[in-house]
């Protein structure tokens, strides 16, 4: 009896809140003005109908909407949405269009409560604020590459500023990345694709990954041939070795290339530019490392050059000839294939590597080569092997050969014209040794 009585208690109730509400309905369309209607409408949003507020956030919804769209009631008419009639989804995209975004993010919380066709309406808004923005910069600001920087900055506060999803946020920056990879230079596309990383891998959200771990390896090598190409790029412009040094590129590069898979296609120009950084910086282990793991089938001729430099250096210290026969077969290979022996039978290894220097091309082997070069002669100065001198900072050698003050003055120059070294430690050790003389 109690339960017949509950179930036609609740049947009761929802017949009086559906009349009430098809009551209500009957009054607004007998509204003779757009101002009656919206102080209806905001009476109405405010009543319990005892439906659980359904009835409520319908009446809510439409009295935004009448602040929105109807023009009697806009001030001024910022909205500019001129007189037509819109539908839920069309004053949306208006308001998208015109560039209203507090309003339209208003609207679609409305949207959103009104259930599942409109769950995603607010983040719609984001995005299409974000696109927006892309739109303008590219229009007004795409030359100034300060104002490039500034741009995926301000997307990527919108995007957390409004809890943007992770998956949506990361395939936003990594769509307009592919869209501009021609057009920007290696620096600002690596920290463009390193949003898209940050967001994809979760590290935004602090969560797990949001997309397939194949998709986050491709990003990640394509993040890190962009850093090896923007360190070359710094040291080009600078002269100045950056922080990326080879002996934590020898322990950290394994580790990547075991990790990391090709990414897509285009990219293997970047590889050859990263092998010339690693060459560049004395990481020939390195730059194999990462010809191999992308570009197996291509061996550059630089990787001969200079395992053969290398070789020869071993060999210069203590200066002296050396017969032709005590040189490695790779070496003797390398030698007649550039016509550096001549049919001796003895050769100086310090005079065939600088023959080798005019072999080299610049940015990928010549600065190397003549930076051995230099090592050898200070090695020879202070009476050091070639490694015991290469396993030393350049600092360091310099220090040393101003202990011999005008007996090394050349060696010491060369050095320095070779070896990126902080200016102050150059000028302390000059200052020091004028002292001493």
């Amino acid at each position: 009896l109690q339960a017949n009585l509950g179930r036609e208690g609740q049947i009761g109730t929802s017949w009086i809140s559906s009349t009430a509400a098809t009551a209500a309905d009957a009054v607004l369309s007998t509204c003779p003005s757009p101002y009656e209607k919206r102080c209806l409408l905001q009476l109405l949003a405010a009543t319990d109908f005892g439906d659980g507020g359904n009835a409520a956030a319908y009446y809510r919804r439409l009295y935004w909407k009448i602040n929105l769209a109807e023009p009697l009631l806009r001030k001024d008419d910022e909205l500019h949405l001129g007189n037509e009639n819109w539908d839920d989804a069309s004053l949306l995209s208006a308001l998208e269009k015109n560039r209203h975004w507090e309003q339209a993010r208003n609207w679609a919380k409305q949207l959103e409560a009104s259930g599942a066709p409109w769950k995603s309406a607010m983040h719609h808004v984001t995005e299409s604020q974000a696109e927006s923005m892309v739109a303008e910069w590219k229009e007004f600001l795409w030359d100034v590459p300060e104002e490039r920087v500034a741009l995926w900055s301000h997307c990527h506060a919108l995007f957390i500023r409004y809890s943007f999803p992770s998956l949506q946020a990361g395939l936003f920056f990594l769509k307009h990345a592919e869209a501009v990879e021609k057009d920007l230079p290696a620096r600002e596309l690596h920290e463009l694709l390193l949003l898209s990383l940050q967001w994809l891998s979760g590290m935004i959200s602090l969560s797990n990954p949001v997309c397939p771990l194949q998709l986050l390896r491709e990003i990640e090598t394509k993040v890190w041939l962009l850093a090896v190409e923007s360190e070359t790029q710094v040291v080009k412009e600078t002269s100045i070795l950056p922080f990326l040094s080879e002996r934590m590129l020898s322990r950290t590069t394994p580790v990547l290339l075991t990790e990391l898979q090709v990414g897509g296609k285009g990219w293997s120009g970047r590889t050859g530019k990263g092998c010339s950084f690693f060459i560049g910086i004395w990481a020939n282990h390195c730059a194999k490392q990462l010809q191999y793991k992308f570009s197996p089938g291509q061996i550059p001729s630089e990787f001969r050059l200079v395992d053969a430099a290398l070789k020869l250096a071993s060999m210069s210290t203590p200066s002296s000839n050396v017969p032709v026969s005590m040189i490695d077969e790779e070496v003797h290979s390398v030698l007649q294939t550039y016509g550096l022996l001549n049919d001796k039978h003895r050769v100086d290894p310090l005079q065939v590597l600088e023959s080798l220097v005019v072999i080299f091309t610049e940015g990928s082997g010549r600065g190397l080569c003549k930076r051995i070069i230099a090592v050898i002669k200070a090695a020879n100065t202070l009476g050091l092997s070639f490694f015991e001198a290469f396993n030393k900072q350049p600092i360091e050698l310099l220090q040393l050969l101003s202990l011999k003050a005008q007996e090394s003055f050349e060696e010491a120059k060369f050095l320095v014209q070779t070896h990126p070294m902080p200016a102050a430690s150059i000028a302390q050790i000059l200052a020091e040794s004028f002292l001493k003389v």
